[in-house]
């Protein structure tokens, strides 16, 4: 079933849509269409981008009717969303694994094993970060779950930062600075295709901690 994620992003549900039939529980044929329109919408993004993308391009792609669709999602909006929701999922359990940012080559470390696990999501994700800036644009509940979650996530880090600063600049602006330039790095990474990652993800790890302590 369905529910909230991360402070307002959807998880996949996967029930059926009102007034989509009596019974709105599907069958392992029900959760394979699904995730196949999921999937062609996935490439849709990829390659049209999501303001040229569809419902009929999704639906083409997918080999499905409209009417099937919309069993399933209230538009490519909706799609979005909870393809985004599984992207945030992924990146929470990234932060949620990290262990203490120290005053050493541990914490070091962490920031690298960390900025590694970025570059794998995003490459995985790529059409929803790429064309998330796209989607905010026009959908409000993106807008409130986006910002929530990148609250979530300074908050996180900032807790991870465990040893005494020699600055006094606060923890939350330095947090907020450090996921925007590991996230402007893996998106960099992806688009650019030809980066070494770990070559860029211990050069950014060396800055962040050396910056930072």
């Amino acid at each position: 079933g369905g529910g909230v994620l991360f402070a307002g992003m959807e998880e996949i549900d996967t029930s059926r849509r009102a007034p989509f039939g009596s019974n709105p529980n599907v069958g392992e044929a029900g959760r394979a269409t699904q995730q196949r329109i999921l999937a062609a919408a996935d490439e849709a993004f990829a390659a049209d981008g999501y303001a040229r993308t569809s419902v009929e391009a999704i639906t083409d792609l997918a080999g499905c009717s409209r009417p099937t669709f919309y069993q399933y999602f209230s538009g490519k909006e909706d799609i979005h969303r909870r393809l985004a929701a599984r992207f945030g999922a992924e990146l929470a359990e990234l932060l949620a694994s990290m262990g203490p940012i120290t005053n050493d080559r541990s914490g070091r470390d962490e920031l690298y094993h960390w900025l590694e696990g970025l570059s794998d999501v995003h490459a995985r994700y790529r059409a929803i970060a790429d064309n998330f800036a796209a989607a905010v644009r026009t959908d409000d509940q993106m807008v409130t779950g986006s910002s929530r979650l990148s609250a979530a996530y300074r908050d996180r880090l900032g807790q991870m930062i465990t040893d005494p600063l020699p600055a006094t600049i606060p923890v939350e602006v330095l947090a907020a600075a450090i996921n925007a330039t590991a996230y402007g790095a893996a998106l960099y990474r992806v688009r650019v295709g030809n980066v070494d990652q770990e070559r860029l993800s211990a050069a950014l790890a060396d800055t962040i901690h050396r910056s930072l302590f």
